[in-house]
């Protein structure tokens, strides 16, 4: 809480839990959805969100014309681990981190509001009180939707590899599953058919 007091951002807190295709109950924000929340393409998302914010650095002048737009909003998913090292500009993070972006697009179906950010707020000591934050643009939304068109794929298409990233086995608690060559096993796949996952390795 102290660090979030010292931050003095202009985001003021408006919405707690706020969940989508959930059933309602105390634990989640009144302004909670029951039904999914319907993005782009028709693609439906379950989940809850930790904390929608309110942008409170508006434009007053166009307040005082009667122009005044309902202010921009902000949605953030709390961590308790560390960020990620030497990461710059955030987008999809090589699609494997989605929540920022697809927290905005379901914070816009159930509140039918504008969010202009998302961001990750590792919010302990062990995460240095450091947040990442990634600008809901015309990029960032290409970028997941790119993302959301290639699960579309692979599931219409039937061909779901196990196809990690490099060193990704080395720090995964499946590794007694799969054993320690899931990475060898990959390299023999045909490149054509992973050409879309590599692609969106390459986001960042």
């Amino acid at each position: 809480i102290r660090a979030v007091v010292e931050a003095g951002e202009r985001w003021r807190p408006e919405r707690f839990e706020l969940a989508f295709g959930l059933p309602k109950d105390d634990r989640h924000d009144p302004a909670s959805s029951e039904a999914e929340a319907e993005i782009a393409g028709g693609r439906r998302l379950r989940g809850s969100i930790d904390l929608v914010e309110v942008d409170t650095g508006g434009n007053a002048l166009d307040a005082l014309r009667g122009k005044a737009q309902p202010p921009p909003l902000r949605v953030t998913d709390h961590k308790t681990g560390r960020p990620p090292r030497g990461r710059g500009r955030l987008l999809v993070g090589g699609g494997e981190i989605l929540q920022p972006l697809l927290y905005a697009a379901a914070a816009e179906s159930v509140l039918d509001r504008t969010v202009t950010s998302g961001r990750l707020f590792f919010c302990t000591r062990r995460g240095d009180y450091s947040a990442l934050e990634v600008p809901v643009d015309d990029e960032a939304r290409a970028a997941v939707e790119e993302v959301l068109a290639a699960v579309d794929g692979a599931v219409g298409g039937g061909f779901l590899p196990a196809a990690p990233r490099a060193d990704a086995c080395a720090r995964c608690d499946f590794r007694p599953v799969c054993g320690p060559h899931e990475e060898a096993r990959a390299r023999r796949k045909r490149p054509d058919r992973l050409a879309p996952l590599e692609r969106i390795r390459s986001f960042p």
